[in-house]
């Protein structure tokens, strides 16, 4: 349903930041972008975000060939710094996910209901955006593009790490909604730092190293080999008990050469 073919993106110094990124998604895949800091995975989503972009294709149509109305009530991009107008509640700003719609006031007010009750923000719904944490922001945002996608068929949810700002278990709360949303056929691209969460809720990693894809890949079929790499740091798995993949952990010790 989504295809990057060929994606590459040098800047007018020279400066290469993507290189012949290449990859298929499906309905129903959650797939994690990992990286080292300045690997190319937030430029990544946002190329796959940009409308004008020619290589890449969502249902074999070429993003410049959908209308952007039409490319808004199917795909939805959450960013790492987005906007929160001070003086907005939490419901209006979780009601701005239904502006492509033409719908009633009344199927409006439902959705934005539905997933403030479902990220758990009920209680944000009339406070203003300047009075809330990060965290609080951070989980009205995602019931924003939620809500920008409720009652879609095989929607794309772009998230760059999401996680970011909140505490253990809001982490957990939104992966869950967003796996559950992955059950019922949306493809989401999810830019990741923690490897743990990665390898425990996405269906597929894919490993970005200075611009380039160094691999995609079932979290199971991860190495320490290929993870010490990947972070330029020795790295160990850690198989735990009814965990879906091992746990990862960082040695202790000098860095791997790059």
């Amino acid at each position: 349903m989504l295809e990057v073919s060929g994606l590459s993106l040098t800047l007018a110094g020279g400066k290469t930041l993507l290189s012949n990124i290449a990859f298929a998604a499906e309905p129903g895949e959650l797939i994690a972008v990992l990286g080292e800091n300045g690997a190319g995975k937030s430029t990544l989503l946002h190329q796959v975000a940009d409308a004008r972009q020619n290589a890449i294709s969502l249902d074999e149509r070429p993003l410049p060939h959908w209308q952007p109305l039409m490319l808004a009530r199917r795909r939805a991009f959450l960013g790492q710094q987005p906007a929160s107008p001070g003086a907005m509640t939490g419901r209006q700003l979780v009601t701005l996910g239904r502006a492509p719609f033409e719908e009633s006031a009344q199927a409006s007010a439902a959705a934005c209901h539905h997933w403030l009750s479902h990220c758990r923000c009920q209680g944000l719904a009339e406070r203003p955006l300047a009075e809330l944490s990060g965290g609080q922001l951070a989980r009205l945002h995602l019931a924003r593009v939620l809500c920008q996608l409720h009652g879609v068929s095989r929607p794309v949810l772009l998230l760059d790490e999401p996680t970011a700002a909140l505490d253990l278990a809001a982490q957990h709360q939104l992966l869950a909604e967003v796996k559950a949303l992955c059950r019922q056929g949306a493809l989401v691209l999810w830019v990741v730092h923690d490897l743990n969460l990665a390898c425990q809720y996405a269906s597929r990693l894919l490993l970005l190293k200075a611009g380039k894809l160094l691999a995609d890949l079932p979290p199971t079929e991860l190495t320490p080999a290929l993870a010490s790499r990947l972070y330029n740091h020795p790295m160990q798995s850690i198989p735990l008990p009814g965990l879906a993949a091992p746990l990862w952990q960082a040695k202790t010790g000098v860095p791997l050469d790059a």
